[in-house]
Formats: structure tokens, sequence, C-alpha cells
């Protein structure tokens, strides 16, 4: 939290918080993003950096999200389902290739029903 300056003519004041807030770490930010640990793991062992980590979650879509687009698509036209194939630059685990797993995974348990 950035604290806040004040100017009077008596002089400057400097508002300060009591609270802390302490910043997430990469684990965090794919488990916000809706990946779970393994996912992390197979990054972290990959080597990649946190600053990199930071950068993949923050520039992910969260699959939960992209889960419900999926349903609703569904919904209106299911016949774009009947065919599809996904391909991704990464290593499996993007946020696309997650979602699309799961709507597969609930329309064969027929749990497409809100």
């Amino acid at each position: 939290m950035c604290p806040t300056l004040t100017a009077q003519t008596s002089g400057v004041y400097r508002l300060e918080s009591l609270i802390r807030i302490r910043k997430l770490i990469p684990l965090e930010c794919f488990r916000l993003m809706g990946f779970d640990d393994a996912d992390y793991q197979k990054v972290k062992q990959a080597g990649i950096s946190n600053s990199q980590m930071y950068k993949q979650a923050g520039n992910s879509i969260v699959t939960d999200v992209l889960y419900y687009i999926y349903k609703e698509l569904y919904k209106a036209m299911p016949y774009l389902f009947e065919d599809i194939k996904l391909a991704s630059f990464f290593s499996g685990i993007g946020a696309f290739e997650k979602a699309l797993n799961r709507f597969y995974h609930e329309m064969r348990n027929e749990n497409l029903e809100e």
C-alpha cells in the first residue's frame, strides 16, 4: 500500500497505513487463475524464473471463466464442439486445454446443467 502525501500551508504530512500487504507467490497466482499445483510444479521443474511465472499467470485467462464460456457456447451452438481440435505452443498446461478438458469431462458425465 502506498502512503499518501498531503500538502498544506503548515507543511507536508505523510499518512501511513497500519495494514501490511504481502506479495503473492507464483503458486498462489497459478491457483487464482484456476491451475492446480501439479501444473505449477511442471513449470517450476522446467526452470522458469519467478518473474516469468508471474507473467505466465498474469497473461492467462481464468480457466473457470473459460469453462463457462464453453458451456454457454455449447448451449447455443453444440455443433461447434463436434470436431474441435486445440493446439498449444506451451507444455500442455494452457488455460484453453484445461477448460476444454473440464468441459468434455462434464459433458461426458452430463453435468452441463447449471
